[in-house]
């Protein structure tokens, strides 16, 4: 995508040119844009949430073919973007995100010499609505 690459940090442009190299040139490669169908589009983004890649790398698939259909249609070449309306299954797999309780922070504090400050948040992060800053 020469078009968004313009837009990109140098980092951002390696991930995502490696994401769409692995999992779209190699659909996207032998075909013209006008060949898909919405169906079979969903269906790609479907089979990537089920082969296990994280929801956030699926998410990102279907945000990449959104433009690159999008592209397309700008540029004259399909009357309609049939990547529009994709979405991402609900079962796709979600990254398992642990917390640290009060008595980790405190150990993590204590062997890293650092300053906490305890207070209450607007919106809680715990069920108590403690949360804790760390400045390091």
């Amino acid at each position: 995508m020469p078009f968004d690459r313009r837009k990109w940090k140098r980092s951002s442009a390696m991930t995502n040119e490696d994401r769409l190299r692995v999992n779209l040139v190699p659909v996207f490669s032998e075909r013209t844009p006008g060949s898909f169908s919405r169906d079979e589009i969903q269906g790609l983004l479907d089979e990537k949430a089920a082969s296990g890649l994280p929801y956030s790398v699926v998410a990102h698939l279907g945000w990449d073919m959104r433009q690159i259909f999008r592209m397309a249609a700008a540029e004259g070449y399909l009357l309609r973007n049939p990547a529009e309306l994709l979405f991402v299954l609900r079962d796709a797999q979600r990254p398992e995100h642990t917390f640290m309780n009060p008595e980790e922070v405190q150990k993590w504090y204590l062997l890293n010499d650092s300053r906490i400050v305890e207070g209450r948040a607007r919106r809680p992060s715990r069920s108590d609505g403690t949360f804790f800053i760390v400045f390091v």
